[in-house]
């Protein structure tokens, strides 16, 4: 059977098996060292309990992320059994993504075999993140949506792109992005197809959240309002060598602290300034990159550079955000 397969289907079939070996291998170390995962601290009785015992939870996240968090319990009843389902959940997400990631290098005429082992490896990388968290849903459901847009597919990406937005909101802040690829080229017919398609895929889930009550929408809306920078983030990265360099003032409020928004966070004068002012820095660089593609738009021989800049855009605003 492997000699049917090409090159490239064999090391996206053995990247699939590596990956799979290390996620095994995540499960069996919190089994061993007996870990309290942020999975079943937060998930599982946080958020997950108190639907299957009649509760609403505190609303966090949008509405559809609970989807994704209820269907591990769905099949397994008990902490550990759930922190499983978890995990295989998010090994799912992560092959889709390796399969998007092997089409989009092929759309955009890069090595697949690199583009798979570029994201296999950063995978891996961040394996405690990915198999404790579910960012990577959102990702893969905006990565899949960018390619839907690319292959002429754009009621489904647009769709895709709302639920991911109902998932985490930050592919929100794709939308624009999105648009751009119409509105730069006159063409408010697609524009407006693909601002229907998204605003309904989103009102037919937070709707219903409304009716229910209303506090329980706005819950998740307002609940990051005030976040502080987190230490994971660009700005963080940047700003922290100055810190130890004692350029700057800045502490650490660590994730199990009141207030933390659940991550640990770097606070400060400098921090603090810097996280408000991120949101208007990130729109000036998306309305700069839309002038610019509408600049370089009738170039048909710019088709790929094009596509490049959306990819530039995407990235420059999750870095942002």
């Amino acid at each position: 059977m492997l000699k049917e397969l090409d090159r490239v289907q064999r090391i996206e079939l053995f990247l699939s098996l590596a990956l799979a070996v290390a996620f095994i291998g995540y499960i069996i170390a919190i089994y061993v060292g007996d870990f309290e995962t942020e999975v079943i601290r937060d998930r599982y009785w946080k958020d997950v309990e108190p639907l299957f015992n009649g509760e609403i939870p505190i609303m966090e996240y949008p509405p559809f992320a609970f989807v994704f968090m209820i269907i591990p319990r769905l099949f397994f009843a008990d902490p550990f059994g759930y922190n499983v389902g978890f995990v295989i959940e998010m090994y799912v997400f992560t092959i889709i993504g390796l399969i998007l990631t092997k089409r989009l290098a092929e759309k955009l005429e890069f090595s697949q075999v690199k583009a798979m082992t570029v994201y296999s490896v950063l995978m891996v990388l961040l394996l405690e993140f990915i198999t404790d968290r579910y960012d990577i849903v959102p990702a893969v459901m905006s990565l899949a949506a960018f390619y839907l847009l690319l292959t002429k597919r754009p009621m489904w990406a647009f769709i895709l792109l709302a639920l991911g937005m109902m998932t985490k909101l930050y592919p929100a802040m794709y939308f624009p992005i999105f648009l751009m690829m119409y509105i730069v080229q006159n063409d408010w017919k697609g524009a407006g197809k693909g601002f229907f398609w998204f605003a309904l895929t989103s009102a037919v889930i937070f709707v219903p959240l409304m009716l229910i009550d209303p506090d329980l929408f706005m819950g998740f809306l307002t609940y990051h309002s005030n976040r502080p920078l987190e230490v994971g983030s660009l700005a963080a990265t940047l700003l922290y060598p100055f810190s130890m360099m004692g350029l700057i003032e800045t502490s650490i409020y660590p994730a199990w602290m009141e207030g933390s928004f659940g991550s640990d966070n770097l606070v400060g004068p400098v921090p603090d300034a810097v996280a408000g002012i991120l949101s208007p820095v990130m729109v000036l660089c998306v309305l700069a990159i839309i002038f610019y593609y509408a600049y370089i738009r009738k170039h048909e021989d710019r088709e790929k550079e094009r596509i490049y800049l959306l990819v530039l855009a995407m990235l420059g605003v999750t870095l942002v955000f």
